[in-house]
């Protein structure tokens, strides 16, 4: 996890598939994602949602088999998290 005065990356398990379930329940609780403008969240650093989904798994419907598909962070989300926090200290 890391920290700064407004802001935490955080790593989520969903267990449903939920529409914005991660969206929702993060702006409820008062901590919307950064660049969420729906849900109340500040595009200061990123200009779109900061989500996402960098692994899936699932049962293959047919075989049984688990599937596991993984992705890596898009270029704006690694600079993010490369220079986090913004003034170089956790707090």
């Amino acid at each position: 996890m890391k920290v700064s005065n407004n802001y935490t990356f955080l790593r989520i398990k969903l267990h449903t598939g939920r529409t914005h379930q991660i969206r929702v329940h993060l702006a409820w609780l008062g901590h919307p994602l950064a660049g969420d403008a729906l849900y109340g969240g500040s595009g200061e650093i990123i200009s779109r949602q900061a989500l996402h989904c960098w692994r899936l798994e699932f049962c293959h419907p047919v075989t049984g088999r688990i599937i596991r598909v993984c992705a890596p962070l898009q270029q704006d989300m690694q600079n993010l998290w490369d220079h986090w926090p913004p003034n170089g200290q956790n707090e």
